[in-house]
């Protein structure tokens, strides 16, 4: 987990939020696919998958291929009632950035405010600043995802 927080911190730049959104997001992508490629070993169907014209790829498909396979996990991945409808809401602000030249910043504010209160679990005030609650909302994010990296068993909490 260590190593996933450094590089968000190395990698996501604390300002301007579309930037944030978008290198939070890759980041969070690469985590989803290191969850699924530890629980898939069939070298074949990953190729196939990562491929960019694959429908699991990136974004939802990622994300429910990532939630299904949890399903087969003996104990479900840490915080998992906040982790899938988080990884949602962040899918969508990344859509909001990537598909409009000059998103409109209520509504990104809005997206921001509401993948906070989903990830961190606390309201978001006015006057709170938005951008660091977005920057360590998705460093929470990267972290479930990276404790959680490799399915747990029973015998891993002996």
């Amino acid at each position: 987990m260590d190593e996933a927080l450094a590089k968000f911190e190395a990698v996501v730049p604390f300002g301007e939020e579309a930037f944030m959104v978008l290198r939070a997001h890759l980041l969070v992508e690469q985590g989803l696919w290191t969850y699924v490629k530890s629980r898939i070993t069939d070298t074949d169907f990953l190729k196939a998958a990562e491929h960019e014209h694959s429908p699991v790829a990136s974004g939802r498909g990622l994300i429910f291929l990532a939630r299904a396979l949890s399903l087969q996990d003996e104990i479900p991945p840490s915080c998992s009632e906040v982790l899938w409808p988080a990884l949602d809401r962040l899918n969508s602000l990344r859509n909001l950035v990537v598909h409009n030249l000059h998103p409109e910043q209520k509504e990104l504010k809005s997206r921001m405010k509401k993948f906070v209160e989903l990830a961190s679990k606390e309201s978001v005030k006015n006057g709170d600043d938005l951008n660091r609650l977005f920057y360590l909302a998705a460093q929470l994010i990267v972290a479930y995802l990276a404790i959680d990296q490799k399915p747990l068993t029973i015998e891993d909490t002996i």
